[in-house]
């Protein structure tokens, strides 16, 4: 006896839709690079002109690189410490806290194949 097969990979959302994928094209990741370029020379050299930031600019330029090393360092502490302060408030033992109404009910991540079931059961 020969099982059947599907073509594709099995989905893998909880309510049995396939998650969206991203394509990088060559045209794409092009594009992209070249906004982001475009939009840090605007940042650079056209926005500073615009507001007047002359005198602004070459504070910065004049200022100890130490403190914006220990700036940049804190900030990225700061990012970290919001990830951790959230997942500790909505993800116990690998189980999402429900954003629903009355969401003290705890959801199955991706962990739960029969769609849904859990989260309708706990409401």
């Amino acid at each position: 006896m020969v099982a059947a097969s599907r073509s594709g990979p099995e989905p893998t959302d909880t309510n049995g839709e396939e998650p969206p994928r991203v394509l990088f094209t060559r045209g794409r990741v092009l594009g992209t690079l070249l906004f982001v370029a475009s939009a840090l020379a605007f940042l650079y050299f056209v926005l500073p002109k615009l507001l007047g930031l002359h005198e602004t600019w070459d504070r910065l330029q004049h200022g100890n690189v130490w403190w914006f090393g220990l700036a940049a360092v804190l900030e990225v502490c700061s990012f970290f410490g919001y990830v951790w302060l959230f997942r500790g408030v909505f993800v116990h033992d690998g189980l999402t806290k429900s954003a629903a109404p009355g969401g003290g009910a705890l959801v199955m991540k991706s962990a739960a194949p029969d769609g849904g079931a859990l989260e309708r059961s706990l409401r």
